[in-house]
């Protein structure tokens, strides 16, 4: 089977830009994990930049960005929990604090 100098073109560009794609997710997953950040809607932030650094494990800039995202995830999630204590919402205090330490190991 002898493919026409076209069809060779098309076949290239689909397999070169299939390539580029999990860059191009990976970006766009990026950007919007920071616009959710910008907003301070933290557990989205860090729902989109873990999927950024899932598909470019090694970009370095996508791994500071999650770490930060969780950090500031696991301070709101304190923060809810010390206004469930005080509205005597034991048990959503429980969860705010549960979901705390799992954003932040460090943050017992």
């Amino acid at each position: 089977m002898k493919l026409s100098r076209n069809t060779l073109r098309i076949l290239l560009v689909v397999l070169a830009a299939s390539a580029l794609l999990p860059g191009c997710s990976a970006k766009w997953a990026y950007r919007q994990g920071q616009r959710e950040a910008k907003k301070g809607n933290w557990d989205m932030a860090v729902a989109r930049l873990t999927k950024a650094l899932h598909e470019d494990p090694e970009n370095i800039a996508y791994r500071i960005a999650l770490q930060n995202a969780k950090i500031q995830a696991s301070a709101y999630h304190q923060e809810e929990a010390r206004k469930a204590m005080a509205a005597e919402q034991l048990d959503k205090a429980a969860d705010e604090l549960d979901i705390a330490s799992k954003f932040d190991q460090s943050n017992k």
